[in-house]
């Protein structure tokens, strides 16, 4: 789940790349008078895909605080468990500076010394966003999505075989989140609704009718609420037709407003927890993802 979207992942030759990238980091601050917001640099709603290729919900980046803030290039590296000098992954998210992405670069040195995963952002038509993949997990690849941005809502086109689509739909207010839907050709596949915690859940329900979701697709669809405090996910519940929360699928934690940890269950079992560290400017210096420990870089 959910810039958009902050318009939502996922994931950043060898040793001129790795020295540089560290003398630099080392080198970067924020700019005079640049205050991070709460949120920092990507939108915690789809912090679950931070590592991924932005495949599913195209840019998750929060651009206009990566504008100020000059930033041009984070880097995400793991040092291997033989050689804790060695690194094992780097991914790389590269922005323009104007915030947008361009590219994300995720490189396994232990199958491979070459990128392993390639995706480029291509917005030579003002209408719309082109992203590709032309190496995926190692192999050539022509896989793509295709957003566009309407008042309120973010389309993503999701290229199949034979000139098949699924889709994505992602219905905001103003730049806050409150639906996705997602579909598999035209099958209602997932639904999930963002609304703040000190409300009903009948909100959600009275926008689902405005958005014309079918008695049909709540039932059979996988449904999800997620509740928000001042803007920030907290926790999300799966749901039934009847909007009635059951299990806990994931939960948020914060220090002084900024996110801590992030943890998603399946069955009541934690799958994937994320842990986050700071400087004392606010700026993410490292990041634990299921007992990995990532160094983040800055240039």
């Amino acid at each position: 789940m959910h810039k958009v979207l902050f318009t939502l992942t996922s994931v950043f030759l060898l040793s001129i790349l790795v020295s540089c990238g560290q003398d630099t980091s080392k080198e970067f601050h924020l700019p005079k008078r640049t205050h991070l917001s709460d949120y920092g640099f990507f939108n915690p709603i789809f912090v679950e895909f931070l590592l991924d290729p932005p495949l599913k919900y195209g840019d998750i980046w929060n651009d206009s605080l990566l504008k100020v803030s000059k930033v041009k290039r984070m880097e995400f590296i793991h040092k291997g468990n033989i050689s804790p000098e060695q690194e094992a992954e780097r991914i790389e998210y590269n922005f323009h500076s104007n915030g947008k992405q361009t590219t994300f670069n995720f490189y396994n040195y232990e199958l491979s010394p070459t990128v392993f995963t390639s995706v480029i952002f291509d917005y030579s038509n003002t209408k719309q966003t082109l992203v590709k993949a032309p190496k995926f997990f190692g192999q050539a690849s022509d896989a793509m999505i295709l957003i566009k941005n309407e008042d309120k809502r973010i389309n993503l086109l999701k290229s199949k075989s034979k000139g098949k689509f699924d889709s994505t739909f992602i219905y905001r207010e103003g730049k806050n989140v409150r639906a996705i839907i997602e579909k598999i050709d035209n099958y209602v596949s997932s639904i999930y609704f963002f609304q703040d915690v000190s409300s009903p859940t009948t909100l959600s329900q009275n926008f689902a009718k405005q958005l014309g979701i079918s008695p049909h697709d709540l039932i059979f669809a996988d449904k999800s609420i997620t509740f928000l405090k001042q803007g920030r996910p907290e926790k999300c519940y799966q749901i039934n037709e009847e909007f009635v929360k059951d299990q806990l699928l994931a939960e948020w934690q914060y220090t002084n407003k900024r996110l801590d940890k992030y943890k998603k269950y399946v069955n009541g079992n934690c799958v994937k927890e994320f842990s986050f560290n700071y400087s004392e400017d606010k700026l993410l210096r490292s990041m634990t993802f299921n007992n990995k420990l990532y160094e983040i870089l800055y240039n």
